[in-house]
């Protein structure tokens, strides 16, 4: 609408000089090179302007012919391009299907044309990715970095390559990049702590912690794992900063029952048994350990007997659901030769699991109990078909161990050591590996 308004008005225009000049009308004499043109204004004007046109129409075609080499390499760019594209989109297809060859053959093809164009590298280094090729896709991150839009994307390529190839020292130098440039992107700061655990760098593991203290991931739990290590490596030199560093662990998380005992042993062995003592009767309420009942009753060996069985009975208050609660009562009982109730907590104790030592429990309650060599002979058969204890166990390799620690000392995985038992580990790991892990654990 508006192209004809200003049509109509530049007509309007035109029409309106047009006719002025009509009625204003003059002669114009031109004498050139010995001739002599004599014309009015109007036809003078005319002629300009046709002559204007003619020249313009002329030099048009002129740089049109100039121009011809230039706008067929641009189509041909422009075809390539779009050939390019499509090959782009079958290679991403390629990749979603899995189909590693197909994806290789559409990126090698790609890149003869776009060359060092993003996409086209990104698609190639995805299907060489695909195909196992890390060196190749290491190369084409590699070219990814010099493009700040993806150098993201490039550094967290080559972080994935790392992983696959288990190299600690570039997953610590990727992961450093990755976490600067993006903080807040999913598993790089999980990866990174993991990796500063491999390489024992605790401190770097620390300064990680603190700034995710929040994440779902970044439990207390990992900071106690690392406070429990640092303090492992104190106790030779420095035990009194071995049990600064566990209490500071136990106060923020005092669920970590490897912290527990370690704190609980270092300041019984210290001279500190109240404090050990209290330690462990907090802690009962999170989680009963027979690693906690042998410290205890080591620390409680020297009181009557009647503040002993008090204590215990205190303890099986605050966690009365688990056996080592009823267990260690039990333990004090037989100790004061009443077998009678040393066999109720027992058998509490027996209610809640049937495991090899209480078996042997009940065992040395009846043969106190003078029951008959068939009764003791009975719970001794039974204690070698119940379910192996729990103990400290790697969950990829089954190695048990005597304590926790963050790397297992015999195939040195991080963070597979747990409390668990041998019937639950071979849950995990599958029937066919059961009989290699009971002989480990025998």
């Amino acid at each position: 609408m508006l192209k004809l308004i200003f049509f109509l008005v530049f007509l309007a225009i035109f029409s309106s000089c047009f006719i002025w000049l009509a009625d204003n009308d003059g002669v114009i004499s031109v004498e050139w090179l010995g001739y002599q043109i004599d014309t009015n204004v109007t036809y003078a004007i005319l002629a300009i302007i046709i002559i204007f046109f003619a020249l313009m129409t002329i030099f048009r075609f002129f740089l049109f012919i100039i121009n011809i080499p230039t706008f067929l390499k641009r189509k041909q760019k422009i075809n390539n391009y779009e050939r390019s594209f499509l090959k782009l989109t079958e290679g991403f297809v390629a990749l979603s299907q899995g189909d590693s060859k197909a994806a290789c053959k559409s990126s090698e093809q790609v890149l003869k044309i776009m060359k060092n164009q993003p996409l086209a590298l990104i698609m190639a280094a995805k299907s060489a990715e695909l195909e196992g090729d890390t060196k190749k896709s290491e190369k084409h991150y590699s070219a990814l970095l010099e493009n700040k839009n993806t150098k993201f994307l490039a550094v967290k390529g080559l972080l994935d390559n790392a992983i696959l190839r288990n190299s600690i020292d570039d997953i610590v130098k990727y992961g450093e990049q990755a976490y600067k440039m993006n903080s807040d992107a999913p598993a790089i700061a999980p990866t990174l702590l993991h990796s500063y655990k491999v390489q024992k760098d605790w401190d770097k593991a620390e300064i990680l912690l603190k700034k995710y203290s929040g994440d779902e991931f970044f439990k207390n739990e990992e900071a106690a794992k690392i406070a429990y290590v640092k303090a492992q490596e104190f106790v030779e030199s420095d035990i009194g900063k071995a049990i600064s560093t566990l209490e500071n662990a136990y106060k923020k998380y005092p669920a970590f029952t490897p912290v527990v005992i370690l704190l609980a042993q270092l300041l019984f062995d210290f001279g500190k048994a109240k404090k050990a003592a209290n330690i462990i009767e907090s802690a009962w309420k999170n989680q009963p350990h027979p690693a906690l009942t042998e410290i205890y009753l080591k620390i409680i060996a020297n009181e009557k007997d009647k503040i002993k069985l008090k204590k215990v009975l205190k303890l099986n208050a605050s966690n009365p659901s688990l056996s080592e609660s009823n267990r260690i009562v039990a333990l004090i009982y037989l100790a004061n030769e009443d077998v009678e109730q040393a066999r109720n907590y027992a058998q509490l104790a027996l209610e809640h699991e049937e495991t090899s030592v209480l078996c042997n429990l009940m065992a040395e309650i009846a043969r106190k109990s003078g029951n008959s060599d068939y009764v003791i002979e009975t719970w001794l058969a039974r204690a070698g078909n119940a379910d192996s204890d729990p103990a400290w166990i790697c969950g990829k390799c089954g190695t048990k161990d005597k304590k926790w620690d963050l790397e297992c000392n015999e195939c040195e995985s991080i963070d597979s050591v747990r409390w668990i038992s041998i019937s639950s580990l071979s849950g995990e790991l599958g029937l066919k590996d059961v009989t290699r892990k009971v002989s480990l654990l025998g």
